[in-house]
């Protein structure tokens, strides 16, 4: 027994002594030598880590989607030193697909590309936390797209809506009275049931660049497709006039005859877009009531309060810009002299 303690105290002290006997410069490697080494593993790990890790490029599918759209508006083989937008944009014209009556552009593609994203969101199912907005939209896409439903209606809300905002001659033949129809009142009544309203005048407000805690109305023109030297855009609207007609179970040549004349009036009334190059750019500022006295059939003051987005009521004060006085004048005559059974289509 004490022969066995012995040992082990005698092997304890050899090791104790080993330190013990080192000098200092000894002890002083023997650390940095533990120290490097440590180092060294470390930095071989992290070697392996960065060179072994994957790269780290984005594989979701709306990046490969944009990446591809990217390639192919590029024309690698240009140097971007020498023709940076022939490299970024070169090969735009060969790459894209046109139809023969559609413009497409880079802002054309954005539009599509945020098009496509707002119907993915409307398609989704509705979930608790959705905005109203949000809700809202699902609900009015499920309701358009619900074809059994819209059948089994027929048209009944279509021509309950008609009805509500003065009726239409094709629809109604000799129950149609033209003293009863006011196309104003229209107007608001179909800002009032939610749907498009600015046939004839459209109106934006927007902040004054020279005051921004005020607001300015802008007056301009609706924008037409129509064209006094393209025969082909008019003919694709006058049947699409024709076909909805018929929708309506409206006799064909009758209707014909109807749109004829009104593709001619909009030709007389809208600016084509021949005439948006000339129109100066800029804006004539003027009170609603130097509006009122330049163009008097629109009762200027109700029509805006009545249609304006959410906003406090304005007064004849307010300031207000018309990019396009040619059109507003043919407006004011069109008003005094025109059928009104034309604005109703």
């Amino acid at each position: 027994m004490n022969n066995s303690y012995n040992i082990e105290n005698e092997k304890g002290d050899m090791k104790g002594s080993w330190w013990k006997r080192r000098s200092k410069m000894e002890k002083k490697l023997t650390i940095l030598s533990i120290l490097a080494l440590a180092v060294i593993v470390i930095l071989v790990i992290v070697i392996i880590i960065f060179f072994t890790r994957a790269p780290d490029v984005c594989l979701s599918a709306s990046c490969v989607h944009v990446t591809n759209h990217l390639l192919d508006h590029m024309d690698p083989d240009v140097d971007p030193c020498e023709d940076f937008y022939e490299f970024a944009c070169g090969g735009f014209m060969d790459n894209v697909q046109l139809d023969d009556d559609y413009v497409k552009t880079i802002n054309t593609f954005m539009e599509d590309t945020v098009q496509d994203r707002i119907r993915g969101i409307i398609e989704e199912p509705e979930e608790d936390d959705d905005p109203r907005s949000i809700a809202n939209a699902k609900r009015l896409y499920r309701a358009c797209m619900n074809l059994t439903a819209i059948e089994e209606k027929g048209l009944r809300l279509i021509k309950d809506s008609i009805r509500q905002i003065g009726g239409w001659p094709l629809l109604e033949n000799s129950n149609w009275k033209e003293k009863d129809f006011d196309w104003k009142t229209a107007t608001y009544k179909l800002r009032e049931l939610g749907y498009g309203f600015q046939f004839f005048i459209v109106m934006r407000i927007k902040p004054d660049e020279n005051d921004p805690s005020k607001r300015i109305i802008m007056l301009h023109s609706p924008w037409s497709s129509l064209s006094r030297t393209d025969s082909n855009e008019e003919e694709r609207l006058f049947e699409l006039y024709v076909d909805i007609a018929e929708v309506f179970e409206v006799d064909k040549n009758r209707a014909r005859n109807e749109y004829r004349e009104v593709i001619d009036f909009m030709k007389t009334l809208f600016i084509t877009p021949e005439e948006t190059k000339d129109l100066d750019d800029k804006y004539d500022p003027l009170t609603i009531s130097e509006l009122q006295y330049k163009f008097r059939d629109v009762p200027w003051l109700e029509y805006i309060n009545r249609l304006q987005f959410p906003a406090p009521n304005i007064s004849y004060e307010q300031i207000v810009t018309v990019s396009d006085s040619p059109y507003f004048i043919r407006l004011q005559n069109a008003l005094r002299r025109t059928p009104k059974r034309y604005f109703t289509h």
